[in-house]
């Protein structure tokens, strides 16, 4: 049976694991999971090995029971060896054996111990479809002619179109939570591997061949718009944000930014903010940053690598830290990391421990990060949607601790990617049709409000326009109940529920994305978070993404939920504000606004 998902589990634990196998299913990831899927006739290993060996995705019931057992842990080793990403999904709390350890130990496990368990089901099933999606069937982002052609100009012995292409181990974040896959065994550069790269790459970006891409990728070479190698001075443009002088140098390392560490993060986990934060004006469209850092982290929150920045409270940055957090950290390595209202956060390891070729690229709202340890083979950290305003770019370094450490950053380049649309179109109103004067009122201008009392069915107010492709919508919900209460359809038909319609509701600190129909046995869910929410005043503002293959939902610019997009979505209808049947009346939508992305056919 052709199979997404390999589901290991111990059989103390069949009834959880059945129920990932429905969960999953249920959102069309093929799973396989014994011994329903034991071909009659075949050993039971050869069946088991063969299922391990074709999945993508290795989901790992992690329990008691499981930690114990010979056969889950046979199963995981079989994993290992394929280099197969693996997701422990903990079921109960426990300290692993040290066989189990030994396979695990740099894995982010996904706790599933707080009830109820269908929460964390639907977080296990956002994270596995997040790895398919950018499986071998979906590419992630093309990487061909980046900015890093530029950096190979001082860097690298191979243009990185030719090899970036080659191997992208792939790990992406759902709800905060870092997946990490099994690190391939990677050769380590040494320092005159280095050294001949940077004396045998000479060569200009427009002599650069153009490399065959697919049809989707863009096929001319982007414009560099900016790049600084740190000899002698620096160029124009840069601002240094808290700037200590006697803790940055360009002469100490000739051809380095140097930076000596001085306290303070942008993730708060010290009060102090980070000092001697080279900064320039980021482009205005689509770009990537790099860089290549020299660093050793030792201690805890020391980092070191590239930011984007609105401000010390909205940033996204890639680079190499430390970090001895046992549930979310992996030592020394590289994190990813989005910094608003919340913070979400990628980890993985290295072969070298002091080196790190860095990409960050963003898209609309979402940032791909990028790591290679010899300049030439690129992985795929994770990718962040974020909202901020991303007004400038630069350098970040700092740690938790006064203790002696140091960052050489060899160079920084920018560029300014390809468009592969004609860009946002500005806002727009909506305006909605009323079905009925006893069921809905036109309560002002861009204002409706649900007025039924008893109700046997739920009814809807449909937009008189018909939107197509990636929107984002915008609009006041003010409710009569202390807590909001707010549902909106996206792609309907413009009668009901409909098949290939996105579904978004917040209600009784439960916020959800579902496809089709509410009206289901947990099947249609894409998201169900009970969040610890506190939306307490009478008027709120709600916000819904469809950007890509990504589904965010907002309330007062605080994301509640986000899930990725199915193929059956319909991408075309209208916009349908909805009141349940138990819903009382009174809820009023108002300024409902719209902005979609025009696309060039």
């Amino acid at each position: 049976m052709a199979h997404d998902v390999f589901i290991s589990y111990s059989s103390q634990d069949k009834v959880v694991a059945d129920a990932v196998c429905a969960t999953l299913e249920g959102r069309r990831i093929r799973c396989w999971i014994a011994p329903r899927d034991v071909p009659p006739g075949l050993p039971y290993a050869a069946a088991l090995v063969n299922a391990i060996n074709d999945c993508k995705v290795f989901v790992l019931v992690l329990s008691k029971g499981s930690n114990t057992s010979g056969q889950v842990l046979r199963e995981v080793e079989e994993a290992v060896d394929n280099g197969t990403p693996i997701i422990p999904f903990r079921i109960e709390d426990f300290e692993p054996t040290d066989a189990m350890r030994y396979y695990i130990k740099s894995l982010h496990w996904l706790d599933a111990m707080s009830p109820p368990l269908e929460r964390h089901l639907g977080k296990l099933a956002d994270s596995v479809q997040a790895l398919l999606s950018v499986g071998a069937e979906e590419q992630p982002p093309p990487v061909a002619e980046t900015v890093m052609e530029a950096l190979a100009k001082k860097r690298w012995p191979l243009p990185i179109w030719a090899t970036a292409l080659l191997a992208l181990a792939v790990v992406v974040i759902v709800g905060g939570v870092g997946w990490l896959a099994i690190s391939q065994t990677r050769s380590t550069p040494t320092p005159s591997d280095v050294s001949s790269a940077s004396e045998s790459l000479i060569s200009k970006l427009t002599d650069t061949p153009v490399p065959v891409v697919p049809t989707t990728a863009p096929t001319e070479v982007p414009s560099i718009q900016f790049r600084d190698d740190f000899e002698n001075a620096l160029a124009e443009g840069w601002t240094i944000l808290r700037e200590v002088s006697t803790h940055w140098s360009l002469t100490d390392n000739p051809g380095s930014w140097r930076v000596t560490l001085q306290p303070g993060t942008v993730d708060g986990f010290i009060p102090e903010l980070p000092t001697n934060v080279l900064l320039r004006e980021a482009p205005s469209g689509d770009f990537e940053i790099a860089t290549l850092v020299h660093f050793t982290p030792t201690r805890n929150y020391q980092f070191a690598g590239l930011i984007v920045y609105q401000d010390d409270q909205n940033v996204v940055q890639l680079g190499r830290s430390y970090c001895d957090r046992p549930d979310t950290c992996v030592d020394n390595g590289i994190y990813f990391d989005s910094i608003s209202d919340v913070i979400e956060s990628f980890a993985t390891d290295t072969t070298n421990p002091s080196i790190a070729y860095l990409r960050l690229r963003r898209e609309g709202t979402t940032y791909t990060g990028y790591y290679s340890e010899d300049g030439g083979n690129w992985t795929i950290i994770g990718q962040h949607i974020s909202n901020i305003n991303p007004l400038q770019v630069g350098l970040i370094a700092g740690q938790a601790l006064e203790v002696s450490t140091i960052a050489d950053f060899e160079c920084f380049a920018m560029e300014e990617l390809p468009s592969t649309s004609s860009g946002w179109s500005e806002w727009r109103t909506l305006t909605f049709n009323i079905p009925s004067e006893t069921l809905w009122r036109q309560s002002g201008e861009n204002s409706y409000t649900t007025i039924a009392e008893d109700l046997s069915t739920d009814t809807f107010a449909w937009s008189n326009e018909i939107v197509e492709g990636d929107l984002i919508l915008i609009a006041e919900v003010t409710s009569p109940l202390s807590d909001v209460e707010g549902s909106f359809i996206i792609y309907g038909d413009g009668t009901g529920y409909s098949y290939g319609c996105l579904f978004f509701a917040y209600g009784h600190g439960v916020a959800k994305i579902e496809k089709h129909t509410p009206y289901h046995q947990g099947e249609n869910w894409l998201v169900l978070n009970y969040g610890d929410f506190n939306f307490q005043e009478p008027t709120h503002i709600f916000q819904i993404e469809i950007i890509g293959d990504k589904a965010n939902f907002y309330i007062d610019d605080q994301k509640v939920a986000s899930a990725f997009i199915p193929d059956e979505i319909n991408r075309r209808g209208r916009i349908g504000l909805t009141q349940y049947w138990e819903e009382p009346p009174g809820v009023t939508y108002s300024n409902i606004r719209i902005k979609t992305l025009n696309k060039v056919e």
